[in-house]
């Protein structure tokens, strides 16, 4: 059985504590869309120039399937191209991160990785415990890798500073957060997005901080007074004083929407920004460069706005 670990073991980080919070609205202008060679897009990276975006490539949309037909699709320069073929590798990726030209991709039950600069090279294969099929989010702490499982709310973190023996990296279980999704970063804090896979978010479905600067320190609620949500993915501005999450529905918002929390703010106040699209399921976004990228994964379309 697998030995549950501290996260100060693996990192050093501090918390927020926040007492308040209040929706306002944020019109951002007309964005550029992009679903040309996209199919079920749920995750993005930034990798240089370039924004990689995961691809289920199925007919229907099923998170879980094993179909073997998910790819990896590149943006850059306003136009859509083929990364990673559909090699049977992939059935369902979600989310990604870069460690050392290496591209991290959750799926089903497993992590894959391909090394960017031989992309042709058969990709490693991390294999998770057979539980943990809703692999969802990944984010990069050095050379420590957070992963989060959705359907156990299970958070994991894996050693790949050995690039060349990834295959026998071992994850280790390093707490439970209920419906753990999307993840982020940011000086030295790590932040949880909580999901519900049910449709229907109870008052454990919100954004959590973890504080490791002690050993056992227990779970946080960044927000305690955010309304539970299906909250999806997450990202920092580049200089981390802006948390973005997406949701595809909350207590207060029925529709999907798109929040903006501003860390600077003592009461943390949140923000629904009106981008002026009617989303059907954001999901995993990223901010770089005063940009958002935000892909809608039913309806396979990336949007890009300008922040």
């Amino acid at each position: 059985m697998m030995k549950t670990v501290t996260l100060f073991a693996l990192l050093a980080c501090f918390t927020f504590s926040t007492k308040a919070c209040a929706q306002n609205n944020e019109t951002l202008q007309v964005p550029s869309t992009y679903d040309q060679g996209l199919k079920f897009c749920e995750g993005t990276v930034k990798y240089k120039n370039a924004l990689l975006v995961s691809n289920f490539g199925t007919e229907k949309l099923d998170p879980l399937n094993t179909m073997g037909k998910g790819y990896i699709s590149k943006i850059e320069n306003g136009k859509v191209s083929l990364l990673i073929p559909s090699d049977g590798h992939l059935s369902a990726p979600k989310g990604m991160a870069v460690v050392s030209n290496h591209l991290f991709i959750a799926d089903v039950a497993k992590i894959v990785v391909y090394n960017l600069k031989k992309i042709n090279e058969k990709p490693s294969v991390i294999s998770m415990p057979k539980e943990d099929v809703f692999v969802n989010d990944l984010v990069a702490l050095g050379h420590m890798l957070m992963v989060s499982v959705t359907n156990t709310g299970k958070l994991y973190g894996i050693d790949v500073s050995n690039l060349s023996s990834l295959s026998t990296a071992k994850p280790m279980l390093v707490g439970n957060i209920p419906g753990a999704n999307g993840l982020a970063v940011s000086a030295g804090l790590l932040y949880i997005a909580s999901y519900n896979p049910t449709g229907t978010p109870n008052q454990q479905n919100v954004v959590y901080a973890v504080d490791i600067t002690k050993p056992d320190q227990p779970l946080t609620k960044f927000i305690p007074n955010l309304p539970h949500g299906q909250y999806d993915g997450m990202a920092m501005s580049s200089n981390g004083e802006r948390m973005y999450i997406s949701s595809w529905v909350t207590s207060n918002e029925k529709e999907p929407a798109v929040f903006m929390v501003d860390l600077t703010d003592p009461q943390k106040h949140v923000r629904k920004l009106d981008f002026g699209v009617k989303f059907s399921g954001p999901a995993d976004i990223t901010v770089t460069d005063g940009v958002i990228w935000i892909p809608d994964l039913p309806s396979s379309t990336v949007y890009r706005f300008n922040l």
